[in-house]
């Protein structure tokens, strides 16, 4: 769907997409840290408008950021500070992106993405490409809404998400229960002087079972799984009140 992120990526930021990413991402690198993970290189999948690529480029990190919306990269290319190096931009499709850097990265890191794997087939797609880009022993780390979670965030079936003096953006939802697929609809309208311009997006996202994620990774070759609600604490199989959670896996030692 990148060219509803086409539609999404100049109001992505403004109307809080990205608060999530960005709120998580150091505290992703701190859980890291104190769990033995050490590196300099990071390869955001699924970039979007660079709240996570920024953010480590900020912290003199090296970092790749790839996205297959051109619109979504032009609006992180804005949002990367002036005189800031150390990010390299790259427009692909995280399905089919195939060409490694020259070392490989110590840290591929993918939020608000993977529950927009239309399949387990492309899931595991992202988890042979993620493997083939880290060193040894280095991390894979996501997150995914959960069957709860899904199903929670879209009992609110319609309602105003945002709205300013211009720019009103509505939402309205459609869950498949058989399918575990929720589509949001947007509606956007925005001031251009004394008028009102109307635009129309879409977001697909499908919830997989927690434990067959798991079990995905460690079929391709991801040892060490573990995951953690956004609070860090351990995944309870079968125990409501876990909305979202986070993956992280260790590349095995050829």
């Amino acid at each position: 769907m990148a060219g509803d992120y086409d539609i999404l990526a100049p109001i992505y930021d403004r109307i809080g997409f990205a608060e999530f990413a960005y709120a998580m991402t150091p505290r992703i690198l701190n859980f890291a840290q104190r769990n033995g993970w050490l590196g300099r290189r990071i390869l955001d999948i699924g970039c979007g408008t660079g709240a996570v690529t920024n953010w480590f480029g900020e912290h003199s990190y090296i970092v790749i950021g790839i996205d297959q919306s051109a619109a979504m990269l032009a609006q992180a290319r804005q949002n990367q500070k002036t005189g800031q190096t150390g990010i390299n931009w790259i427009e692909a499709d995280i399905l089919t992106f195939d060409a490694p850097p020259t070392t490989p990265v110590d840290m591929v890191i993918s939020l608000q993405t993977l529950n927009e794997m239309e399949n387990l087939r492309e899931l595991e797609q992202v988890f042979h490409n993620a493997l083939a880009l880290l060193g040894n022993e280095r991390w894979f780390i996501f997150d995914m809404l959960t069957i709860e979670g899904l199903a929670t965030s879209s009992q609110n079936t319609q309602g105003i998400i945002f709205e300013d003096d211009g720019l009103l953006v509505i939402s309205h939802d459609d869950f498949d229960y058989d399918r575990q697929v929720r589509m949001r609809n947007y509606q956007i309208f925005q001031r251009d002087g004394d008028v009102w311009l109307r635009d129309e997006a879409k977001q697909m996202l499908r919830a997989y079972p927690v434990q067959a994620v798991a079990s995905l990774l460690r079929r391709v070759g991801f040892e060490g799984v573990n995951v953690v609600t956004t609070d860090f604490k351990p995944f309870v199989p079968g125990q409501m009140g876990q909305p979202h959670v986070i993956f992280i896996a260790k590349k095995k030692v050829k």
